[in-house]
């Protein structure tokens, strides 16, 4: 409806009519026969028309600004997401260094632990050797030292 245009007519029977002409130079006559409510409809009729055709000329400016700003806040919003996406590795790199961290010290406590109850079973293996030994009378060899260093947690 663009470039379209309408205006009013009144026929001879004293009824109205709109003729729209559109933008190939054709027309179109729309008419109203109710004598009491024609002037009032085809003038509405008109006035639509026209004011339609004024919108959609208003639309299609406001169109490529609008993609415009569409095209401003998508770019935009990339840019945030690749600003969050670098802050996002660097704290999961921050945070699975920490993990590495906490596990070494973990793996050291575990092996001290591991180090402590081999010393403990062996002491307890020797005291058990020379309890037999001494029930059964005989003398036991000498167990090699063993050490007493067990580490307090």
């Amino acid at each position: 409806m663009v470039g379209d245009k309408a205006e009013v007519f009144k026929n001879t029977d004293g009824s109205h009519y709109v003729r729209v002409t559109h933008k190939d130079s054709t027309f179109t006559d729309v008419q109203f026969p109710n004598l009491h409510f024609s002037a009032t409809l085809a003038e509405g009729y008109a006035a639509m028309v026209n004011g339609t055709a004024k919108v959609e000329a208003a639309a299609e400016n406001i169109v490529p600004d609008v993609k415009e700003d569409v095209s401003k806040v998508a770019a935009a919003a990339k840019a945030e997401a690749a600003v969050l996406l670098e802050a996002t590795k660097k704290e999961a790199a921050k945070l699975l260094d920490e993990a590495k961290a906490e596990a070494g010290i973990l793996k050291g406590e575990a092996e001290k632990l591991i180090a402590n109850a081999k010393n403990e079973a062996e002491k307890l293996i020797a005291e058990a050797k020379a309890d037999i030994a001494a029930k059964l009378g005989k003398k036991p060899k000498q167990p090699a030292p063993v050490k007493d260093d067990v580490e307090e947690l």
